[in-house]
């Protein structure tokens, strides 16, 4: 005997026929296919000719598997694995028309529809049983869902479920397009009830799913729209607040980049200081409304090219509380945090201020931080009355005094940020001199 024709299969001419066997078999499972392609296919349309014919050609199929099983059996000398093996491909093809009517594309099939096709569920069923008694390979095939959350969810069920345990080889397949995984289990008892109870567990959680993703669907839509109305609410309540900020810039023509830059240095105070993001935010919009005040001061002062006289200074400093009872009984965050900045930006760490004379802690945060921001803004701008101090210069007069500020009117921890940060001020005065 010649030993290099020996293999597995025995001499050369059995491993051809065992070759040629193996070929027929592959085209019967490839008509297989075929056929149930065209099935679901067809059962897309909508008129009862197409589906009629489209469970005729999955008759077809079906015989179609009868007899690769019988070709198995007898004409095949593929192992037991083997036999397994092409059985997952003959069971996975032979399904795909039942596996429709549970899931189309992730779109429902009702199930009193169901009701009038009892032929495929009996088939279904039979496929079953056949696995079972001829094959043995113990394996239930799981319908499969259009998506991820039904196959899942589905999966979910059967987990729960007695008698029902994940195989050790945890097969998926994929079938199309139309179809994402599908799920092959070990069942420890009757193939039967289970097929049954994984069938109405289908049902179940289709209806179940259907109604979720539709809620869902119906939650995210409103939330988009939801937040769209406040991003634009909240865009325009923002735009009405640099408006009303810029009243003051109407009636004093220095104001206007100098709340600009102000609200800079106040971000700048509340990030040295590690405040809350959202604290920052609501004290960075109400900063600019700190002077607004200044449109109930008569021109002849607010205007007046020099120094003014005590009666005059007087009416001057009324502007906070003026600013203030502007927001009064105000429900804004932002709103109320501007009152509080409005009243409080002018009172001093030694009690020295106006217009309540608070002194330390007793000065609100919001207050302090724009004290620091206000003074150095105000001594590096130019008045009708004063040239416009360096950086330099209004950094030596703010840690050091002058006889006009001194350090003991600032919140010592505030001051120490600015000396330790204070070229960052300078870089915000410089960004917006010239606007």
């Amino acid at each position: 005997m010649d030993l290099m024709n020996l293999n597995e299969h025995g001499t050369k001419e059995n491993l051809q026929r065992h070759e040629a066997n193996n070929l027929r078999l592959s085209y019967i499972i490839r008509a297989i296919f075929v056929l149930n392609t065209m099935g679901v296919t067809i059962l897309v349309g909508k008129s009862e000719f197409e589906k009629i014919t489209a469970l005729t050609i999955c008759v077809l199929g079906i015989i179609l598997y009868f007899v690769a099983i019988w070709y198995i059996r007898k004409k095949s000398q593929l192992n037991r694995l083997s036999i397994i093996g092409v059985t997952y491909d003959i069971l996975t093809v032979t399904s795909m028309p039942i596996i429709w009517y549970i899931s189309v594309g992730g779109e429902s099939v009702s199930p009193v529809y169901m009701l009038k096709v009892p032929l495929v569920i009996v088939f279904q069923f039979i496929l079953l049983i056949l696995n079972s008694i001829t094959l043995k390979p113990k394996l239930i095939l799981i319908f499969a869902f259009g998506s991820i959350i039904g196959q899942l969810g589905i999966l979910n069920y059967v987990l729960n479920q007695k008698n029902v345990k994940l195989s050790g080889n945890f097969v998926t397949h994929m079938l199309g397009d139309s179809f994402d995984l599908t799920f092959f289990v070990v069942a420890q008892g009757s193939f039967l009830v289970i097929a049954f109870v994984m069938y109405l567990a289908t049902l179940r959680l289709r209806k179940m799913l259907e109604h979720s993703v539709l809620l869902e669907a119906n939650n995210i839509a409103v939330m988009y729209d939801k937040n769209q109305a406040l991003d634009q609410l909240d865009k325009a309540y923002k735009e009405t607040v640099d408006r009303i900020s810029k009243l003051a810039e109407y009636r004093d023509t220095e104001t206007g980049v100098h709340i600009e830059r102000t609200r800079e240095y106040v971000k700048l105070l509340g990030e040295l200081m590690h405040l809350d993001s959202a604290v920052i935010e609501k004290m960075y919009y109400a900063a600019p409304m700190h002077d607004v005040g200044k449109v109930g001061i008569p021109d002849e002062i607010l205007h007046k090219k020099g120094p003014l006289t005590e009666v005059e200074w007087d009416i001057m400093k009324l502007h906070g509380e003026i600013g203030a009872s502007a927001f009064a009984f105000a429900e804004s965050e932002v709103l109320k945090c501007a009152q509080e900045i409005a009243l409080s930006h002018h009172e001093k760490w030694d009690g020295s201020g106006y217009p309540n004379g608070l002194h330390g802690q007793a000065i609100p945060l919001s207050g302090r931080i724009m004290a620091v921001a206000d003074i150095y803004d105000a001594l590096r701008s130019p008045r009708p009355y004063k040239r416009g101090f360096t950086h330099e210069e209004t950094v030596s007069i703010m840690t050091e005094g002058d006889g006009r500020t001194r350090p003991e009117e600032f919140d010592p921890k505030l001051l120490s940020l600015f000396k330790e940060h204070h070229q960052k001020f300078n870089d915000i005065f410089e960004q917006y001199k010239d606007k």
